[in-house]
């Protein structure tokens, strides 16, 4: 082989090598090519979804929006409900404390009375204030605070249980000639009780009461 043909093999083989090259580098980029658009797809579908997400999340957050704002509307109007009530209740309150107070006052005058002129006319006033007393307790206590009702009654109670006793003894003072000294002393001692009762117990009584009562209303 001479060197002409020698040379035309190089040539040949550096031709088909150089071909070769050229195939593997067009593969080579086909393939990234590939490889772009897939990833470009891929990503495309994955921007896709999280706009979706996106969206629909926007939507739940615009319901959720319209819902706390209608809760918030109702809270307020129920708020706007109960100041409303609650106001009305506390007039109503103050309103059944000074009819109660009055009873209880008209009461009082009523026992002085007793213990001043020892009639029966002014036994039988005691009984019939007493009883407006009740009437007027029985239908406004359910206006008041339960420690102010047990207060109010208690002091009537005590009033009228004492009130009954005098009233008892001065009847029974018309018939001292037939009665057995311990009766007589038993007499005695309900009447003295009781004006002790008037002029030393009733106006302090009646002080606390009347502060119970201002701090009652004052809530």
């Amino acid at each position: 082989m001479d060197y002409e043909g020698l040379k035309l093999i190089v040539e040949e083989l550096i031709a088909a090598k150089l071909d070769l090259l050229m195939i593997n580098a067009l593969c080579f980029l086909i393939a990234l090519s590939l490889i772009y658009l897939f990833s470009r797809a891929k990503k495309s579908g994955e921007l896709r979804e999280i706009n979706n997400n996106f969206d629909k999340v926007l939507r739940q957050q615009s319901v959720l929006t319209t819902e706390t704002e209608n809760i918030k509307k109702s809270l307020e109007k129920d708020l706007v409900d109960y100041q409303i009530k609650l106001s009305a209740y506390h007039q109503k309150s103050i309103s059944a404390v000074c009819e109660i107070y009055e009873a209880i006052l008209s009461l009082r005058e009523a026992a002085k009375n007793l213990g001043f002129s020892k009639t029966d006319e002014d036994a039988r006033a005691f009984i019939r204030t007493i009883e407006h007393f009740r009437r007027i307790f029985d239908y406004q206590k359910i206006w008041i605070s339960n420690e102010l009702e047990c207060h109010i009654e208690n002091v009537a109670i005590d009033m009228e249980r004492k009130c009954q006793s005098f009233a008892a003894a001065n009847t029974r003072e018309k018939y001292i000639p037939n009665l057995s000294e311990s009766r007589i002393d038993q007499l005695i001692e309900d009447q003295e009780a009781f004006y002790d009762y008037l002029h030393k117990e009733v106006n302090a009584i009646f002080d606390e009461l009347a502060e119970k009562i201002s701090a009652s209303v004052a809530r």
